[in-house]
């Protein structure tokens, strides 16, 4: 759990400065690299979460706990879901509404 989640602090901390580099690798658009650019600092926070998330889920496929995964799931995914449908409809964030609903998923399934 503890090396996990140094893994996923540094990928993060990589992501968050190397930005600028990763971000230019996959598009020329300028609207599609500003965008980008908005989101990245949130992504890279997501990191640790999932991290985190995905150590839990291996260790609950190893004992074979599909059971609790899916109902976990279930619960993490409505206040995930709840967020991204306000997001969308109250606000214009564009591509961070996907990643805030994302970051809630994954934060919900740490706790």
């Amino acid at each position: 759990l503890f090396l996990g989640g140094c893994a996923g602090a540094l990928l993060g901390s990589l992501l968050f400065i190397a930005s600028g580099p990763i971000v230019s690798v996959f598009s020329t658009d300028p609207a599609v690299i500003a965008e980008a650019r908005r989101a990245i600092p949130l992504v890279a926070a997501i990191q640790l979460p999932a991290a985190i998330a995905y150590i839990f889920d291996g260790i609950f496929l190893g004992a074979r706990d599909f059971r609790f995964l899916g109902i976990a799931m279930f619960f993490c995914a409505l206040p995930a879901t709840a967020l991204l449908i306000f997001l969308a409809n109250s606000f214009d964030l564009g591509l961070l509404t996907l990643w805030m609903a994302s970051g809630t998923l994954l934060v919900c399934r740490v706790v």
